[in-house]
């Protein structure tokens, strides 16, 4: 896929929609996802901010504001957007993104518990991508499951078998310092090795 040609035909469909009428909420919210893709934490918050002043009740809004946090560092403001998405569109073919960050909020702020809740609903959703069943183990080993943790790395390696640490790194190149923690802390616990520590 050229991701590069797919996020300039994106921005260019939004921009052209926010020419014709500047209170598309929906074409500020694609701003805002392009900025998740791009790494512009700073452009996602600012464009599903200003998605939702326009549609207070757009979950996925809340959702991608809830990202940006996140990865700016603001997990309990992260924590309230995922939770209120979820609560806007209990039915939404995204909720197991809803209910997986939500997870992995929960995980950076320390309660593995409340963390693991949330992953297993995610996981069973039909539509779940295979990178939640990674979360899921990192959470589970936290809670010294590890057992429990190595056969969720096991239906991530069933689902997509070229899958390494390496894949999870670029996929979030610019995750924040304790979110990557948490994640390889769990993963050492399952003796999954970290890229650059051999």
């Amino acid at each position: 896929n050229d991701i590069p040609a797919a996020i300039a035909a994106a921005t260019a469909a939004a921009n052209t929609s926010l020419a014709l009428d500047d209170r598309d909420a929906d074409a500020h919210l694609t701003l805002g996802r392009i900025g998740l893709i791009t790494g512009d934490h700073a452009q996602a918050l600012d464009e599903s901010e200003t998605a939702l002043a326009l549609n207070p009740s757009l979950a996925l809004g809340h959702f991608v504001r809830g990202e940006a946090l996140a990865f700016l560092g603001e997990w309990r403001r992260a924590l309230a957007d995922f939770e209120l998405a979820m609560r806007l569109s209990p039915h939404d073919p995204q909720i197991w993104a809803f209910e997986g960050w939500s997870g992995v909020a929960q995980l950076v702020l320390g309660d593995a518990g409340a963390a693991n809740d949330w992953m297993r609903k995610a996981v069973r959703r039909p539509t779940v991508q295979p990178i939640m069943h990674l979360f899921h183990a990192c959470t589970l080993a936290h809670l010294d499951r590890l057992d429990e943790a190595k056969a969720a790395m096991a239906r991530l390696g069933a689902l997509q078998p070229d899958f390494t640490v390496a894949n999870l790194a670029a996929a979030y190149p610019n995750a924040p310092e304790d979110m990557k923690t948490a994640l390889y802390d769990g993963l050492r616990k399952i003796g999954v090795s970290i890229p650059d520590e051999g």
